[in-house]
């Protein structure tokens, strides 16, 4: 009998959960996900898709084993070991042809005068720019035509014609988009990040003294895929 509840107990402890969002989910972390699955199929993966700031409070709250998130300024927690890995640019999101692809520098009012969409309320993108705009004192003249819970939704609706978007973008995304992926045709991209910055994306877990190995496992496979791309 003890040796069956052991054995449940270590069935039990072989599992991760983790929290992240949409766009990781649906980019970066297919790869190394699948290598992990392959390299340690005993282990029960389990995800939480959120936008970044409540990924990592499900991680602080003890609810998740590690959070790969994206973040704008330098976490700093007693508990929490932060790992970077990749970063995301914020960029222009405007239909093919648009009068701002052409113009040979952007600044920040030329920006706000086009109605925009943008990613929702929770996301570290839409804070971040909301925040640069106040900090020039423009954004009380922003027109939000949109306001959207994925990028795909950005996207067609940028594409329609509603606004542009300014918003951090996946560089397997801009990579995708440079090659002709049918995702996002009809849309173009510019950098801003002389304007923005750049949301980095870490990979997060609480400090331990002792780590289950399969944790351990799982985040170097993570944190090298994520670098190599």
């Amino acid at each position: 009998m003890r040796a069956l509840f052991a054995d449940q107990n270590q069935k039990l402890a072989r599992r991760i959960t983790v929290a992240t969002t949409a766009s990781l989910l649906l980019h970066e972390l297919q790869k190394p996900l699948e290598l992990y699955r392959k390299r340690h199929p005993d282990v029960q993966l389990s995800f939480i898709d959120r936008p970044s700031a409540m990924a990592r409070k499900h991680l602080e709250d003890g609810e998740a084993d590690v959070a790969i998130v994206g973040q704008i300024d330098a976490l700093k927690h007693p508990r929490i070991e932060v790992t970077p890995v990749t970063a995301y640019p914020f960029v222009l999101v405007c239909p093919v042809g648009h009068p701002l692809l052409k113009a040979k520098t952007l600044k920040l009012p030329d920006l706000i005068k086009q109605p925009l969409v943008l990613p929702g309320p929770g996301a570290n993108s839409r804070r971040h720019v909301q925040d640069v705009f106040e900090a020039a004192a423009l954004w009380q003249k922003a027109n939000v035509a949109l306001t959207a819970s994925t990028f795909d939704i950005v996207v067609g609706y940028v594409r329609m014609g509603f606004g542009i978007s300014v918003t951090s973008v996946s560089p397997m995304i801009l990579k995708e988009a440079t090659q002709g992926h049918s995702s996002y045709r009809g849309v173009a991209f510019r950098d801003l990040s002389k304007l923005f910055g750049r949301e980095e994306v870490v990979v997060l877990h609480r400090k331990a003294k002792v780590e289950l190995p399969h944790h351990v496992a799982f985040r170097e496979i993570v944190v090298k895929a994520l670098r190599d791309d």
